[in-house]
């Protein structure tokens, strides 16, 4: 019986580090705005652990968040995404400059390793309201 509580405890711990994680380890959004009222967020600071491969063709969402353009349903859906850190908004050029200074037009494919996370609400709150989305976001860590 103390093992199972043992186990019990062990995989209590587990859960709770796995939950609480992501947050701490950078999950910061750092916010730029452009022309009129477009938004373009990114990583606050250089960090690195999610490695899926997100892919999508660079975007604005109807409400002018920089966002990729995402296959769902069989049809092209911007959602709005957080960049990676370092990345430069060029409304000039209507794309963007990431940190290795390759640049994305709007309309372009691009790829980044990173993750989809729901944002916690202390970080949306510093957000603008037109980034704001139910539900999982890429974040890209490079």
């Amino acid at each position: 019986m103390f093992g199972q509580r043992r186990a019990v405890a062990v995989v209590a711990t587990v859960l709770l580090a796995a939950t609480g994680c992501a947050h701490e380890t950078g999950l910061g959004i750092s916010v730029e705005g452009g022309l009129g009222n477009q938004t373009m967020m990114t990583r606050a600071e250089e960090t690195s652990g999610m490695d899926a491969l997100i892919e999508g063709q660079l975007g604005w969402t109807d409400e002018n968040c920089l966002g990729l353009g995402l296959a769902l349903d069989g049809s092209l859906v911007i959602t709005p995404a957080v960049f990676p850190y370092g990345t430069v908004f060029l409304p000039e050029w209507d794309g963007i400059q990431l940190r290795d200074g390759t640049i994305v037009m709007i309309g372009e494919q691009m790829e980044s390793g990173g993750g989809f996370v729901t944002p916690p609400p202390d970080i949306m709150r510093h957000v603008p309201l037109n980034c704001h989305v139910e539900g999982e976001i890429p974040f890209m860590n490079q």
